[in-house]
């Protein structure tokens, strides 16, 4: 075990230790390049099938590292992997009884290939106390059911990426502040960003790309279209 010292003699005294190993490591949810160009330097090439995986959500990143990793793009699930996908969380692993399937395939694909989407939505539905068969027939017919608002209200208290650049705000999007895991922000506004962002105390990455062409709209904002589809 590693304890005390600067980070440079940390970082010999790792390769030290994996020199004479055969090892994994995972480097999760990676933020910013420069976490790898430091770390990877503790991580000796023995040439004995050692790996090191790094996963991240941020697209420079992934393409920062990939001259020294085989880039994978974890893409959408399609509609049959969103099925099983739900019929495994809601079922424990045992086939859907045959009434539900119908209903539960339209549930799946409105979850638009979203694996966490997935997730939420088996959870709230295998934990329901309605009769299973009416609420299914329910939730399959309305996008905007208790049961996806509930769904995306769980999600959202977890959100730590927002990428809304491609969204034009004419003020700054208040609902934001409710994200309170934040750590990565983009998006695209007009006005000045309110005192209360204070309150993303996780927050490490903003970007605010200013535009002045938006003009104010009554239309719903993007949250509430995401809650109301």
């Amino acid at each position: 075990m590693l304890k005390g010292g600067d980070e440079e003699e940390m970082t010999e005294r790792l390769k030290e230790i994996l020199k004479s190993r055969r090892y994994l490591i995972v480097l999760d949810d990676v933020w910013s390049y420069n976490v790898h160009a430091y770390l990877k330097n503790a991580f000796p090439d023995n040439r004995n099938g050692s790996r090191v995986i790094l996963t991240t959500r941020i697209k420079y990143v992934a393409q920062d590292v990939s001259f020294s990793y085989r880039l994978i793009d974890m893409r959408l699930l399609d509609k049959e992997e969103s099925w099983q996908l739900l019929c495994d969380k809601v079922f424990a692993g045992n086939s859907c009884p045959h009434h539900l399937e119908e209903a539960g395939k339209k549930i799946a694909e409105k979850c638009d290939g979203l694996p966490l989407t997935i997730v939420t939505v088996a959870n709230l539905l295998s934990k329901a106390q309605e009769t299973p068969a009416s609420l299914w027939f329910d939730v399959a017919e309305k996008k905007k059911h208790q049961v996806f608002i509930d769904a995306y209200d769980q999600i959202s208290k977890f959100l730590q990426r927002l990428d809304a650049l491609n969204i034009r705000f004419y003020f700054f999007p208040l609902e934001v502040l409710e994200l309170v895991k934040l750590r990565y922000l983009t998006l695209t506004c007009n006005g000045k960003l309110p005192p209360s962002i204070s309150k993303l105390r996780d927050l490490q990455y903003l970007i605010v790309h200013r535009h002045m062409s938006i003009k104010s709209s009554k239309a719903l904002s993007y949250f509430d279209r995401v809650k109301t589809q």
